[in-house]
């Protein structure tokens, strides 16, 4: 093991999952082969994407972090860790990169915006979305204390206020179409 799936993606073995989606993330836009010319690239891609398939489900992170364990403690001549390569947890290892080689084998035969979109897009289209509802719900909200204020100027400031909140209610009406016409608009697109 030359490199370590940490190694790869720039991480200590403590990364928090966080850690390592944002590292893979970085990784992979900047190395994919229809991004970077150099050659190599799609070999340092397909390890990006070996890495991150291992590295970001638990289970497989615990069993290659034991494999981690069990070299470093073959390098040091321990007897024990002699006996444990033929555990039966090798052949599931060795399993479990071969399925994250072919997956990373398959994201690096993608070009590279259909890569981005399955691994990226849902989660860039949800926070657009919510981004976009958020926007909206303040339309509504401006709205509605503009067409308020006159009914609690009556009761707390004196004429020339409900006068003045009078005159905004025309804009608030404006903004509540605004607000309508952005939200069918934004379910058009769902």
């Amino acid at each position: 093991m030359a490199n370590t799936y940490y190694e790869i993606l720039g991480l200590r073995a403590s990364a928090s999952q966080e850690e390592i989606k944002r590292a893979y993330r970085k990784r992979a836009m900047e190395s994919h082969p229809d991004v970077n010319p150099t050659p190599g690239a799609a070999e340092v891609f397909v390890q990006i994407n070996e890495a991150y398939a291992i590295l970001s489900d638990s289970q497989k992170r615990l069993v290659y972090n034991q494999k981690l364990r069990d070299h470093a403690a073959r390098a040091a001549g321990n007897a024990y860790a002699q006996q444990a390569a033929s555990n039966p947890r090798e052949d599931a290892y060795r399993q479990m990169v071969q399925q994250a080689k072919a997956q990373a084998a398959a994201s690096a035969n993608m070009n590279y915006q259909e890569f981005k979109r399955s691994r990226f897009g849902q989660a860039e289209a949800s926070v657009f979305l919510y981004l976009q509802f958020l926007v909206l719900g303040m339309f509504f909200l401006l709205g509605t204390l503009i067409l308020l204020l006159p009914f609690a100027a009556i009761f707390l400031i004196d004429w020339k206020a409900v006068f003045a909140g009078l005159v905004l209610i025309p804009v608030a009406f404006k903004i509540y179409e605004e607000g309508w016409r952005g939200l069918k608009q934004l379910k058009a697109s769902l």
